[in-house]
């Protein structure tokens, strides 16, 4: 056993448990599937670009360091990835809901646009002047969840209120046309909406949080590889 270790659980399935041991500089690293020894590497320079081994009962497993510091491994097993549950008390946020949620609603706006363009082709061609602006405000509409989805992905947490501020506010528009008299499909697609819009609500107190612990680590200066866990 080195001197260091960390139980990282899959994240997709919490219940599944890796353990990784490590002396100081991520020398002797060993995987243990419970007490099985996996796997043993001695040089941490295979990690740099990621080594790849084959294991009977887990399948392919590949190990690397992340790309930011500090430099900690990452862990992947079957193209699954197993991940520690904090460093040093701290969670990690992914906001994977909420980055989907913004990709989801970035195609579907681009959909729409086809849609309508194609429905109303013989309009907008009398009139120009109606399908410029029709592209304007839908290629904004488009770029403020591109735009938030691709910064959620970079843990850029702030922009999660510029997709959610415009959600919101669309929202309450479609609120306002389905108590106006439109189609049954028109209502469904609001309380579809209204749905989403909880869930992201509920998502901003984990946005907060992920916000101050991204700010921490910013400030904390390390080039040291090893965290004591």
């Amino acid at each position: 056993m080195g001197s260091f270790t960390k139980i990282y659980y899959c994240i997709r399935n919490p219940n599944k448990s890796l353990v990784l041991t490590w002396d100081i500089g991520y020398k002797n690293v060993t995987l243990l599937d419970g007490d099985r020894v996996v796997h043993n590497w001695d040089s941490p320079v295979v990690f740099e670009k990621g080594t790849f081994i084959h294991d009977e009962r887990l399948g392919q497993i590949k190990l690397n360091f992340t790309e930011r510091r500090p430099l900690m491994l990452e862990l992947r097993v079957e193209g699954k990835r197993f991940a520690p549950r904090g460093v040093k008390g701290q969670a990690e946020f992914r906001l994977q809901g909420p980055k989907t949620i913004f990709w989801i609603m970035f195609t579907s706006t681009l959909l729409y646009t086809v849609y309508i363009a194609y429905q109303y082709r013989d309009i907008l061609s009398w009139e120009p002047h109606i399908l410029d602006r029709f592209f304007v405000i839908f290629s904004i509409i488009a770029a403020i969840y591109l735009f938030t989805a691709i910064m959620l992905t970079l843990k850029k947490y702030w922009t999660f209120f510029i997709g959610f501020g415009y959600f919101t506010l669309s929202t309450f528009l479609f609120v306002y046309d389905a108590f106006s008299g439109s189609n049954v499909w028109w209502i469904l697609l609001t309380l579809a909406r209204l749905a989403i819009l909880v869930y992201l609500i509920f998502q901003i107190k984990t946005v907060i949080l992920a916000m101050k612990a991204k700010r921490n680590s910013d400030y904390k200066e390390s080039t040291v590889l090893d965290d004591e866990f």
